[in-house]
């Protein structure tokens, strides 16, 4: 068989189209192809914190220092010096004496006898103390309980409610010594005296008659039918009392009462369990100030003392009392403080 021209000319170029093939193979094995770097994903950025110039507990510092200053600058400008200067009368003796119609007071360290006096010479001075004790130990937790539970009924919803409030709150705007005075002066009581129904109506003879009966000691009698005569005195300051007590108990949430109702708590768990708990900052606030508002009363013998003391210019003895009572007053605050505030439960 002869091999035409055009025979030989394509066995030519499939041989050549070999040869190019087996170099290119080689050439692939021998340098492997560089692959190119896959492109790097975008970061996100992310939002900037904005860092606290203050941080939040120092915030808190300051707010509170911010409400202190009115008073600290107060009691530096104001209340300080005299102060002091009842100190410096209580250690000394005055005496006035007028030369060529000028009158002057002399001073004269006496350290501390005046002190001395009031425990040893003065036989009214322990006795009305020992009264002021015995009025503020049944008085403060009548007032602080009656605060709470007017607290709790006005946090209720019910029409009028605004009125209740504003009323219960009136003693505060209008309460004085002066005011009281009057509402329980002699008109007052000759009114009550000319009604019999009237006075039979809020004596507590009765009361007492039945306690006796009952062979109840005469200091639990005294103290039953104290509190029962003072009653309008006891709510009459009330008014903060239950102010604060319903600010606190308008700070707790309420998804706190909703669980303990679907867990099946009662109304009475609920209150020692939830609600007690959480305003016991406030009860302590409110045991402070009332023991405060007690002692400071004008109807307390211990200030009515203090009160004719400086009336009779007996400048240094009303001093001496005024420190003995003021001392007085402070340990028994920082007492009933350390006792209370280890039961305290302070929400962070």
């Amino acid at each position: 068989m002869s091999n035409t021209p055009d025979d030989i000319r394509e066995v030519a170029v499939e041989t050549e189209v070999a040869e190019v093939t087996e170099v290119a193979e080689v050439a692939t094995v021998a340098e492997p192809v560089e692959e190119k770097p896959a492109k790097k994903a975008k970061k996100v950025k992310e939002p900037k914190m904005r860092k606290e110039l203050i941080p939040y507990e120092r915030k808190k510092r300051i707010v509170g220092w911010a409400f202190m200053i009115h008073w600290i600058i107060g009691m530096l400008a104001i209340f300080l010096y005299p102060l002091f200067q009842s100190l410096y009368y209580s250690i000394m003796k005055m005496t006035f004496e007028t030369v060529e119609g000028v009158s002057t007071t002399i001073f004269q360290p006496v350290g501390l006898k005046h002190y001395f006096d009031l425990f040893i010479s003065n036989a009214t001075f322990l006795p009305q103390l020992t009264t002021t004790l015995k009025n503020m130990i049944y008085q403060v937790p009548v007032i602080v309980i009656f605060s709470l539970f007017m607290a709790i009924m006005l946090n209720q919803k019910f029409l009028g409610r605004l009125i209740v409030r504003a009323t219960f709150f009136l003693p505060v705007i209008v309460a004085s010594g002066v005011v009281i005075s009057i509402m329980q002066g002699d008109q007052l009581q000759q009114a009550l005296r000319s009604q019999s129904s009237v006075n039979t109506l809020f004596s507590t003879t009765f009361m007492d008659t039945l306690l006796r009966e009952a062979n109840m000691g005469s200091e639990l009698i005294n103290i039953v039918t104290g509190t029962v005569d003072s009653m309008f005195n006891l709510i009459w300051k009330s008014g903060i009392q239950i102010l604060i007590f319903l600010a606190g108990l308008q700070t707790i949430s309420t998804s706190m009462y909703e669980a303990a109702k679907m867990e099946g708590a009662t109304a009475w768990e609920i209150f020692w369990k939830i609600t007690f708990p959480m305003i016991s900052p406030m009860t302590i606030l409110n045991l402070v100030y009332t023991i405060i508002d007690t002692f400071r009363d004008y109807s307390n013998p211990i200030i009515k003392m203090i009160s004719d003391a400086s009336s009779n210019l007996q400048i240094e003895q009303s001093m001496a009392m005024s420190w003995t009572y003021f001392l007085m007053v402070g340990a028994i605050i920082a007492i009933v403080y350390a006792i209370i505030n280890k039961f305290v439960f302070y929400q962070v």
